[in-house]
């Protein structure tokens, strides 16, 4: 019933006036049910809110900004792995509806979640569509949810080309959590758009029984060259990090690159059995202590 109450009240406001400790330990009591040990964390979605408020690495705004991060992909594995840019645009009026391709993706350069797919252009209303694209770019994600690398990345509409699968399907997001410069576990989104789910695995591709937030299937998947060359690019992208998760798509044996993810679900998305928050944390060593 606390949990409840304060959740509505947090919601309601509250959570506008807390300083970044404040808003990180009580939606983590919120979510969790017990305040997070952050002088020194040991479960992984405490490690990934002390990252947030103490890791000032300046790597960590530049894997935010979508359009800066290519560049680090580029001169760290190569630009064949980039997906083709439409756009990048710092105001709506420099959009034109006219020239944007029948399908696409549309991001926020600057924000996490707020994506827009579009299969076919003319079922879509302009004006809608770039009433939406507006308040974007009125959005500070950075202070929505504490993510301190987002909080000064500029503001921009990120167009890119539309990837599909040899059915035509949105494809599965193939997401590496590298933990210490190591891969830890994959972390596998199927039907994004539509059912989702996600299922986790060893590095060898061992299905793990444990969910994260979304129901899990058990769909095996094997080793592909396609697949063990995203563990070196993970690893190769990740190693001036203590953690990142790393996100590619495969698509007819070509990799793309995704993201590079600093908070993976803001650290309050959930494993069950909730061991397996402490034993992912566990493979993980602090390089620095709060004060």
């Amino acid at each position: 019933m606390i949990r409840f109450i304060l959740r509505k009240i947090f919601w309601a406001g509250l959570h506008r006036y807390l300083s970044d400790h404040g808003y990180i330990k009580i939606r983590y009591f919120i979510t969790f049910g017990f305040f997070p040990n952050l002088a020194n964390p040991s479960r992984l979605s405490e490690i990934i809110q002390f990252i947030k408020l103490y890791d000032r690495n300046p790597l960590r705004t530049i894997f935010a900004d979508r359009e800066q991060v290519r560049s680090y992909v580029k001169d760290k594995i190569g630009d064949e792995v980039l997906i083709p840019i439409v756009g990048v645009f710092d105001s709506i009026e420099q959009i034109s509806w006219d020239n944007l391709p029948d399908s696409f993706v549309a991001k926020a350069n600057h924000g996490s979640g707020m994506n827009l797919i579009v299969q076919n252009k003319s079922t879509l209303s302009s004006e809608n569509t770039l009433a939406l694209f507006s308040n974007w770019l009125q959005t500070n994600y950075g202070k929505i949810g504490r993510e301190w690398a987002y909080v000064n990345v500029p503001s921009k509409v990120f167009v890119e080309e539309l990837l599909v699968d040899e059915e035509g399907d949105i494809p599965n997001d193939y997401k590496f959590w590298v933990i210490n410069q190591k891969l830890q576990f994959i972390q596998v989104d199927y039907s994004r758009f539509g059912s989702h789910s996600r299922t986790l695995y060893d590095r060898d591709f061992n299905i793990l029984n444990v969910t994260l937030h979304h129901p899990s299937e058990n769909i095996p998947i094997v080793s592909t060259p396609a697949l063990a060359r995203c563990i070196q690019l993970a690893e190769i992208l990740a190693e001036e990090v203590d953690l990142v998760r790393v996100d590619f798509y495969i698509i007819a044996g070509k990799i793309y690159f995704g993201e590079l993810t600093n908070y993976p679900g803001n650290g309050f998305e959930v494993f069950k059995p909730d061991a397996w928050d402490s034993e992912f944390g566990s493979r993980y060593n602090a390089k620095t202590k709060a004060k």
